[in-house]
């Protein structure tokens, strides 16, 4: 049974994860529940739990897992051909093309649609066009005897309720063929919109209404299904690190979670007076996981490349928690974790 102050101790804590908010610390959570750090620690212990830590990130992950529930749930309701996974693999486009030109299209109500994107789109940092036919934005030049442009392959998010308007189809198959990946949004599945995108959303299909029909639900809904979706996109961000079956990520987190518990002692370690030995032997110990796990999780990447790769990664990361010391641990130890993972994939992939 979990007693009263346990059940506000718990309900403090993912209040404050609903809220966004970074990792809050055990002294204020003890201090919002009037009750001690010691209190919380025996908590957690009889729970199950080795630590505050370890019940935080529980909390948070299970947070976030029923927050990925609902909006797939909605997103279930909304679409009419929705499928597993369909979120992620919107989730994978818009961060493919992050950095490049997105852009929406549609036509009449679809127009006002693609506006709302390119808004939604752009004050979460994306650059997206809208309202300017595509071949404006395909600025050409002469390149060795022949008319190129200077668009990169990225993103197009076209909105046709039919999936048969003919300006957007002309723009969709000029888009795919400089090698665009297209995200639509329509009635049909059996449109040629449909057939021609990368990945179509079928929203409002049940009710075949005509444009000018009263009530016309489709353009709404179109709106929503678009806010849910970047819900999840958002969520992913701020998702735990992924774990490599037998990989560092686990080590990673532990060694985060363990100097986030222990900072005086963290302090000690990197401090200016203290024998380097110690660090050397924290560096020995993770290349020798990294040397243990890597052979199989990299069998692409030859011996003497590996080599490098552990003592890049390990350096790095020695280094990346000596400055977290030494800036007062301000982030928490999940976004730490992930930052090390990061650091280790994108090594790994320019390494194989």
């Amino acid at each position: 049974m979990i007693s009263e102050d346990e059940t506000k101790i718990i309900t403090s804590i993912i209040s404050h994860i609903e809220a966004g908010e970074r990792r809050i610390g055990i002294q204020q959570i003890a201090s919002e529940n009037y009750v001690s750090s010691t209190f919380i620690i025996k908590m957690c212990k009889r729970l199950g739990f080795e630590g505050y830590s370890e019940l935080y990130y529980h909390l948070s992950q299970t947070v976030d897992a029923y927050g990925k529930t609902t909006c797939t749930a909605r997103l279930h309701e909304r679409v009419d051909n929705y499928r597993d996974g369909m979120e992620e693999d919107f989730c994978r486009l818009l961060a493919e093309f992050q950095n490049q030109k997105i852009f929406a299209n549609g036509r009449a109500f679809g127009d006002i649609v693609a506006a709302y994107i390119v808004q939604r789109l752009a004050v979460c940092g994306f650059m997206v066009f809208n309202q300017v036919h595509f071949y404006d934005f395909m600025i050409f030049h002469q390149e060795q005897g022949r008319m190129v442009t200077n668009i990169a392959p990225s993103l197009m998010i076209a909105i046709s309720q039919s999936g048969e308007a003919e300006p957007i189809l002309n723009d969709v198959r000029a888009a795919k063929q400089r090698g665009f990946k297209i995200i639509s949004f329509t009635k049909r599945e059996d449109s040629t919109l449909s057939r021609l995108s990368d990945l179509a959303f079928v929203v409002d299909g049940a009710r075949q209404t005509l444009m000018g029909g009263i009530p016309n639900h489709f353009f709404g809904q179109v709106i929503l299904v678009f806010e849910e979706l970047m819900g999840v996109y958002f969520q992913s961000l701020t998702a735990a690190p992924e774990e490599l079956p037998g990989g560092p990520a686990p080590l990673f987190r532990a060694i985060m979670e363990y100097a986030w518990e222990n900072r005086d002692l963290c302090q000690m370690l990197f401090g200016p007076n203290v024998d380097q030995s110690l660090v050397q032997e924290l560096s020995g110990i993770a290349g020798e996981k990294c040397a243990q796990d890597w052979a199989v999780l990299y069998p692409n990447i030859a011996l003497p490349y590996r080599d490098y790769l552990q003592v890049y990664v390990v350096g790095g990361c020695i280094g990346v928690l000596r400055r977290w010391v030494d800036t007062g641990m301000r982030e928490p130890p999940k976004e730490m974790a992930a930052l090390l993972e990061g650091i280790t994939k994108s090594a790994a992939k320019v390494a194989g």
